[in-house]
């Protein structure tokens, strides 16, 4: 069956969008926690939490205007998201010729394989925006800072004690590291200044970090023994998107869920030569609650053109949404471009939610 011209470019941008929101594999392991938020201006507005835990306190009855609070902790700031433009070509896939290239009606068959061709491309632009989002999310949990490839860092101002070296002698690969005493303390930390009410954490550890947790004598020594179980490490099992469940230990009060997160991105240099990145450091471990956490990926306003009435020019604004595709012809008329757009920023409200050990030195 054969399908009007005029009618084709339409039919062929409404299906790659459509068939490409159906290809969107789930978001990485990082980028699944947060919420998501939308909105349709250049900058996005951050508030980080930090409040204390005093009681209220009693006032004279009928004699009094009541105790006024001051929320100056929570600090609240305006940033600017990066921005990703990834494009392809449509002219240059195989299927393109049997749409575009003749000067008849193309066939609906070949329209069909034009879309799915170009959903799939589509979809391979959006994962690379999925892996800078999960980069900038990793940034955020081992330093408080996203970097962008300009240069350009967003920092959301971690306190020091929340960044932990514990230097020589306490590097998990010596004799006595106490190891269960630095991840009492990241619990500690979380619960007394983060406000965390979450019992149970997740250590998520780097390569070279859970095999010194593995190997060292403490964690060996913890477990077997009878009637009293305050480990259980067990065959690695998969927990969540990417991340692999290793067992739990107890860390005084708390129970903390061992995970390692074995999945890589890769960046290539000026001379084109690839290196192979994880996005949790090797020598480090993140540790943060189960629950009860506030992480959120705002996205700021892509652009888009709209009609008033009376107008015969489209006018230039800004649309609320997490990822835009859309197509072009070039002014040369040489090419037919796909486009997927995002402005993704990982931002962490919980901000004291976050506990990073350096645990190699």
């Amino acid at each position: 069956m054969a399908i009007n011209r005029i009618n084709a470019p339409g039919i062929f941008t409404r299906g790659v969008v459509q068939l490409y929101q159906d290809m969107i594999a789930p978001a990485p392991f990082f980028t699944s926690l947060a919420a998501e938020d939308a909105t349709n201006a250049k900058d996005v507005h951050i508030g980080t939490r930090r409040f204390d835990e005093e009681p209220a306190v009693d006032i004279a009855l009928g004699n009094s205007d009541g105790h006024r609070n001051q929320f100056a902790r929570s600090t609240s700031h305006l940033y600017r998201p990066p921005e990703y433009l990834e494009n392809f070509d449509v002219t240059e896939l195989e299927t393109y010729d049997r749409v575009f290239g003749g000067g008849q009606n193309p066939d609906a068959d070949a329209l069909r394989d034009l879309i799915r061709d170009s959903a799939e491309k589509a979809a391979v632009l959006e994962n690379k925006i999925a892996r800078a989002t999960e980069r900038q999310w990793a940034g955020v949990m081992q330093t408080g800072i996203v970097v962008l490839k300009n240069n350009d860092a967003i920092d959301f101002r971690r306190k020091a004690a929340s960044i932990v070296d514990p230097g020589a002698g306490g590097y998990w690969d010596g004799a006595t590291p106490g190891i269960l005493a630095q991840l009492n303390t990241a619990c500690q930390f979380i619960r007394n200044e983060g406000k965390s009410k979450a019992p149970e954490f997740y250590a998520i550890m780097g390569s070279s970090a859970v095999s010194a947790f593995l190997n060292n004598a403490e964690i060996k020594n913890s477990g077997d023994k009878v009637l009293i179980q305050r480990m259980k490490l067990e065959m690695p099992t998969e927990l969540m998107v990417g991340t692999v469940y290793h067992g739990s230990i107890a860390a005084d009060n708390y129970t903390v869920h061992v995970l390692t997160y074995p999945e890589n991105y890769d960046t290539r240099d000026a001379a084109g030569a690839v290196t192979r990145n994880e996005y949790i450091e090797p020598k480090n471990v993140v540790v943060i609650p189960t629950k009860g956490f506030a992480f959120t990926t705002k996205y700021a306003g892509l652009p888009a053109l709209f009609n008033f009435p009376g107008m015969t020019t489209p006018m230039p604004g800004r649309v609320a949404e997490k990822i835009r595709v859309w197509s072009r012809t070039t002014p040369d008329m040489r090419s037919h471009l796909t486009y997927v757009n995002s402005r993704p920023l990982a931002c962490p409200v919980s901000i004291d939610q976050i506990y990073t050990i350096k645990a190699l030195a």
